[in-house]
């Protein structure tokens, strides 16, 4: 077989069965390995581990610096291992492998292999990386794909990823995948049904297929080359749910209705806008968890700018951070079993993780400073020796590549639209090491849009879904 996905859950070994296949092909010499920027130096550590000799392997890792001194480097190893019988697997990340010099040389190859963890990465057929995959193809003998959910969307995520994998199987033009397999609205034009501005649940068969007949046709063809392997074959321990509830003050509460009402709210340094609906969730958001973005309350912005004066984030709410601080009191109230419980804190606003790292650090001021893992900080490793027992961490930094087994309590203090990151989130903690039931606790503003998203993300729903039911409600009522 050419090619295969790997359609395996986080903690059944998909990395484990990668390299079993590299150990017992000796045929396989030449590999490209690509995968998300956080975990580029954690396959080196899978290597030693799963490998019977990791020695016979040139491991060439290109994780950091400018592309043009990567791609320098890289052909300077492959130099080296010419003529010998060394091995030569090349390890990079999505964001750089189709850049500059270093794309360039890298499609010039030919690979006895191209494997790709989390491969959704490549979903958005249009997308830059996904169309350099889909050329990559061709000079690739073998491909194989890796992820716990490769269609994290829907299943139109399954044509940039089958693009690469095997194009045969849904064909290579996604404007006739989408009209095969998608159910539109009787309504709709060709043009709106080009942008997919015209899809909708198929009453018949309660999803996006146009037929029961197509999706059965849709899983036959999926399967061909997929491997799966579920969360049914892991003997995980229980988790558990729970909501826990504030409720913004009288002032806040009206700037939260004038803004949902009106796309506009009065503060008294400025005013809080929404140019559109999605702008709009954003906004409530931040509201809900306490802070607000204020624009200068003047006629003319591009005057405004000119003279310096920009938009400033101001505290308008300090609810949830002291719900935050109460459910982090109830943890640690029981010194015997509960005072040393390492803590995990997802949030997605920079403000969210600056405010959840302050309130631990006034909730137990003789401990260690909560550690953080996000776009700009990595401090996980630390977290995972012992430095401290709180990580606070964005969702998606917090959601591929990493082991948060250590800790039981995970702590939601402000939601992500993105469903993938939301599942995954939950996996990096309810996985193969844990070895004690799971407690997932959210922090939502009682009437706002937390409730929203969270019962969206549960449903998995996207935010468009997800928003248009909640305004059919509203208009309900």
């Amino acid at each position: 077989m050419s090619a295969a996905l790997l359609h395996m859950y986080m903690g059944t070994g998909k990395s484990k069965v990668l390299l079993d296949i590299l150990q017992n092909v000796p045929e396989i010499r030449t590999v490209l390995l690509v995968v998300p920027k956080r975990v580029v130096t954690v396959w080196p550590k899978e290597l030693v581990k799963h490998l019977v000799d990791p020695n016979e392997w040139r491991v060439v890792v290109l994780a950091n610096g400018p592309i043009d001194k990567r791609a320098k480097e890289l052909q300077k190893q492959a130099a080296e291992v010419q003529g010998t019988a060394l091995r030569f697997l090349v390890i990079t990340n999505y964001d750089a492998v189709w850049r500059g010099k270093l794309g360039e040389w890298l499609m010039g190859q030919r690979w006895d292999l191209v494997a790709a963890d989390e491969v959704q990465r490549i979903k958005s057929s249009g997308g830059k990386t996904s169309r350099w995959f889909a050329k990559l193809r061709s000079q690739a003998r073998r491909r194989i794909g890796m992820s716990g959910s490769p269609t994290p969307h829907s299943f139109l995520d399954a044509f940039g990823v089958f693009r690469f994998l095997d194009a045969a199987i849904f064909g290579y033009s996604f404007i006739m995948f989408r009209r095969k397999y998608a159910n539109f609205h009787p309504s709709a034009d060709l043009q709106r049904a080009a942008h997919g501005a015209a899809l909708m649940i198929n009453p018949a068969t309660g999803n996006l297929f146009a037929s029961r007949e197509v999706e059965e046709e849709f899983k036959r063809r999926y399967a061909s080359i997929t491997y799966y392997a579920g969360p049914e074959v892991l003997d995980l321990p229980s988790e558990t749910d729970q909501e826990v509830y504030c409720e913004l003050e009288g002032p806040t509460a009206k700037m939260y209705k004038a803004l949902d009402g009106d796309l506009v709210a009065r503060h008294r340094k400025g005013l809080v806008t929404a140019a559109n609906r999605m702008v709009l969730v954003t906004r409530l958001q931040q509201v809900a968890s306490g802070y607000a973005v204020i624009e200068p309350d003047w006629f003319d912005l591009d005057s405004a700018a000119r003279l310096g004066v920009r938009p400033c984030e101001e505290v308008v709410s300090r609810a949830k951070e002291k719900l935050l601080a109460e459910v982090l009191e109830e943890i640690g109230s029981n010194r015997l079993s509960c005072f040393s419980e390492p803590i995990i804190i997802f949030a997605r606003f920079v403000h969210d993780l600056a405010r959840a790292k302050q309130v631990w650090k006034e909730t137990f001021p003789d401990e260690p400073e909560a550690l953080e893992l996000s776009g700009k900080r990595d401090e996980h490793e630390y977290w995972q020796t012992g430095e401290s027992r709180c990580l606070v961490a964005q969702m998606r930094a917090g959601s591929l590549g990493i082991d948060l087994t250590r800790a039981r309590y995970a702590i939601y203090y402000s939601l992500d639209f993105s469903r993938e990151a939301f599942q995954q989130s939950r996996a990096r903690i309810h996985r193969p090491g844990q070895k004690r039931t799971v407690a997932h606790v959210y922090l939502l503003t009682r009437n706002t849009v937390d409730e929203v998203l969270l019962r969206g993300l549960r449903r998995g729903q996207d935010l468009q879904d997800a928003f248009d039911d909640w305004l059919r409600e509203k208009q309900d009522k």
